[in-house]
This record gives C-alpha cells, sequence and structure tokens, in this order.
C-alpha cells in the first residue's frame, strides 16, 4: 500500500516555508537598509564591530533558510513535499478540495492531479534556473557558515542574487500555495529591525551637531 499524504501534512510544509521566507526576508532587508545608510553617508564608525558581525550572522541566517527550503533532503524542503505529492496517494481531503476547486470555475486553481503535476514541473523549472545561486549557497552553508571548514575559499552570494532568489521563493510560495489553497501571503509588510538603530545613530550625530553650532 502507498503512503498517503493529506490536507494537514501539505499546510505544515507551507507554514515552514513561510516561516524560512520571513526569516530571510528580515535579514536581506535589514542589510539592504544599512547599505542604504553608508550610502547616504550615515556616521557608522562607532557600532562598526556590531554592524560587521550583525551582517556576517545574517549572511548566514539567509544561506540556513535557503537551504532549509531547497536542499532535497531538508525535513522541510519544497523538493521534498514536491516528491511527496508526486508519489503519494492523495487522501479524500485533498481530493475534495481539488474538487471544490474545480467547482469554483477558477482557472488559476489546482483543480486534478494532473494540474498540480504540471505545476510542480513549472517549479521545478524555475529553480534549475536558479541552480547557480542555490549551489553558491548550498556549498557555503555547508562549509563556511557550518564551520566544518572554514578555511575553504567559496565563493560568496551577492545581495543582489540574495534578492532574486527571495523574489523567486515567494513567487512559488504565493503561486503554488494560492493555486492550490486560494490565499496569499504578503511577505513585504514588516519593517526592517535595522532602522531604529541606524535612526538612533543620526540622532545622536545629529544631536552632538546641534550642540557644536549652537557653541559656534
Amino acid at each position: 500500500m502507498r503512503e498517503v499524504i493529506n490536507l494537514n501534512t501539505i499546510e505544515d510544509y507551507f507554514g515552514s516555508i513561510k516561516l524560512f521566507i520571513m526569516e530571510l526576508q528580515f535579514c536581506i532587508e535589514n542589510i539592504e537598509q544599512l547599505s542604504k545608510a553608508q550610502l547616504a553617508g550615515v556616521n557608522l564608525k562607532p557600532i562598526e564591530n556590531f554592524l560587521s558581525h550583525y551582517v556576517f550572522m545574517s549572511y548566514s541566517h539567509i544561506a540556513i533558510n535557503f537551504y532549509k527550503i531547497y536542499k532535497p533532503n531538508e525535513k522541510r524542503s519544497i523538493q521534498k513535499l514536491f516528491n511527496k505529492l508526486k508519489t503519494f496517494d492523495y487522501s479524500d481531503d485533498v481530493k475534495n478540495l481539488l474538487l471544490e476547486n474545480a467547482d469554483e470555475g477558477d482557472a488559476h486553481r489546482l483543480k486534478n492531479k494532473s494540474q498540480l503535476l504540471t505545476a510542480i514541473n513549472s517549479i521545478e523549472n524555475k529553480i534549475l534556473q536558479n541552480e547557480m545561486i542555490l549551489n553558491k549557497i548550498f556549498l557555503r552553508r555547508e562549509t563556511f557558515y557550518a564551520h566544518t571548514d572554514p578555511e575553504k575559499i567559496t565563493q560568496s552570494e551577492t545581495l543582489s542574487e540574495l534578492k532574486l532568489l527571495r523574489d523567486l521563493t515567494i513567487q512559488i510560495y504565493n503561486e503554488f500555495y494560492g493555486q492550490f489553497f486560494g490565499r496569499h501571503y504578503m511577505f513585504n509588510t514588516h519593517f526592517p529591525l535595522i532602522n531604529e538603530i541606524l535612526d538612533d545613530r543620526k540622532f545622536v550625530d545629529e544631536y552632538w551637531k546641534t550642540q557644536e553650532d549652537n557653541l559656534n
């Protein structure tokens, strides 16, 4: 007898992937805001040691979350979910959801297993097109960020590459989850936490500049 996948399992996978996306989104937004502050001439010298460590940890955290999403053998990877959807039988609640999608008449909803497998194939092709970026992340996650081989020379992921992969991941999540359940999630509604630190630096510098101007 083949194994069966039910709606709870599918929802659990999507729930984990959503959390992974939120984590890497926070980190990418904070790095981006820090970069903008540097370009704007904000005086970050007094806290540069803290910021250097923060950026390093953010890049590490981003790699870890992308690894969890895209490394096939990870417990909650999107590929592991796809493999289950390809090979497992469907429980009655999954079959009923597909039937409900068909009854609604929405052309964008998944109505049967054939359409579901076509959607999976399309997403897998998009992932394959970004294999070069993913392989860089995988290698650094398994060596440099894992501290198993910190001296190994690896090619770093750029912020632009991470943003590209983040946008693709959000697109994949909302495309597949939306086609399946008819719901989407807005991942761009959170404010970068680093802004409070940057605003504090601006405030301190502006305060002392005002004091100096008053003395002159």
